[in-house]
């Protein structure tokens, strides 16, 4: 301690700043062995790498199975090829030998000489093309991207835009999907003489599939017509007003499936009737019914009277409402699928039905829809499935099951059916 505080000499100063220099040239020493050391480090794991992807085993999956994959990985994800070709060169070869891995387009993603080069890789694979309405050129504008090879096309954008990014032939459209962000302004098809519906069959010979999602009251003209073509699947989504129901009328003789999902705004008024609708051909009808604070189902009257003598599937969701009437006649159904809204409803209509499932959205409701089975009677019924879709994690996990697994003892034994299925959904968290 006395060496601290004591003032050293000037040969002891002398002396300490050359061990000071002496220790100061050993620590750059030292570090600078520590950095070529790391560095030593990481190229030796950059190696191990890159040995370890060499007897990866995906490096042993064929070529063809690796190509399979990279078509299940591409389905709905628009940037997937994207994605898979940053990975290695030799995933990119693959992936530009399996035309079906770019089958998904997003044309308002990609440029103009991005969106030829894509169309190009999928080769005559039917594409599934999705925009939003502001790219710079239409569909089969300038850029032309090949709208014969088109089997969906999914369009998001002001009604408006329709008229120009369908503006084309397109032999092979199957599904088109069309959601609206703008009601359509322009001069209505009665007030001009239009040369076509906007879907005109000589257009579209190959649509089968029509989505329309919250179309206009105006919009709904740019579809009125019998030259729509025959279509198979209709749908519409909270449509504005009840205009869609001229569209349905329209294309009746060919419908197998429709699709409604319908809100307040959309109930009969009055002491109106619901025109009725023939549908020789369905076989699929699913109702999403929105409601709210201020209607309910003794409130809704629904809009269309649908009659068909082929109905096989009945599907109903209903949101805030008490209970949920069925709103067709059913009595040809084998499937049906009901939310817990709508679990009340009287399954004794359903003559026919064979296979049922029931969605859950409280943490009650599993036990009240089982304890409501004892009570339906329903001759025919084989297969039973509930499926709660809050997940198990939302409750007491060992008392709730056991509890849902018991009522459903009961059931199975009441009913005498042939499967009684319950799922949990994983819980979010």
């Amino acid at each position: 301690m006395s060496q601290i505080y004591t003032l050293p000499t000037k040969e002891e100063m002398a002396s300490l700043r050359q061990e000071i220099r002496h220790m100061e040239v050993a620590l750059d020493a030292l570090r600078e062995s520590i950095i070529n050391a790391q560095k030593l480090a990481d190229d030796m794991q950059k190696d191990i790498y890159r040995k370890q992807a060499r007897i990866a085993p995906i490096r042993r999956v064929p070529m063809d199975v690796l190509s399979l994959v990279f078509i299940a990985c591409s389905q709905g994800q628009w940037n997937a090829p994207q994605v898979i070709g940053a990975v290695c060169r030799l995933w990119r070869n693959v992936l530009f030998s399996t035309p079906r891995a770019w089958a998904y387009v997003r044309l308002d993603g990609l440029g103009v000489t991005q969106r030829q080069r894509w169309m190009k890789r999928s080769g005559v694979v039917g594409v599934h093309a999705l925009t939003n309405g502001w790219i710079s050129s239409p569909v089969v504008g300038a850029d032309r991207i090949r709208c014969d090879l088109l089997t969906t096309l999914s369009v998001s954008s002001d009604e408006q835009s329709w008229l120009g990014l369908l503006d084309g032939y397109f032999p092979q459209l199957k599904t088109l999907k069309l959601a609206s962000q703008g009601a359509y302004t322009g001069p209505q098809p009665l007030d001009r003489a239009l040369y076509r519906n906007l879907l005109d069959r000589d257009f579209f010979p190959s649509l089968k599939e029509l989505h329309l999602i919250e179309l206009s009251l105006s919009g709904a003209f740019l579809f009125k017509g019998k030259e729509l073509p025959s279509l198979e699947e209709l749908v519409f989504a909270r449509p504005k007003g009840n205009a869609w129901i001229q569209i349905m009328e329209d294309a009746a003789p060919s419908l197998a499936s429709v699709g409604l999902w319908l809100g307040p705004q959309n109930s009969l008024k009055g002491d109106d009737k619901p025109p009725v609708i023939c549908l020789p051909r369905l076989t699929h009808l699913t109702f999403i019914i929105e409601g709210s604070p201020f209607i309910g189902t003794s409130d809704f009257r629904f809009p269309v009277d649908i009659s068909t003598p082929r109905l096989r599937s009945y599907h109903e969701w209903t949101s805030m409402l008490v209970t949920s009437p069925v709103h067709q006649d059913v009595a040809s159904v084998s499937e049906a699928f009901i939310d817990s809204n709508s679990s009340q409803i009287d399954l004794s209509q359903f003559g026919s039905l064979e296979r049922l499932t029931i969605s859950l959205y409280c943490e009650h409701s599993c036990s009240d829809a089982l304890r409501r089975l004892d009570h339906w009677e329903v001759r025919h019924l084989q297969y039973i499935s509930v499926v709660d879709e809050l997940g198990i994690a939302s409750m007491d996990t060992l008392r709730k099951t056991q509890e849902h697994h018991k009522l459903a003892g009961r059931c199975w034994e009441l009913l005498q059916v042939k499967s009684f299925i319950i799922k949990y959904r994983e819980a979010s968290t």
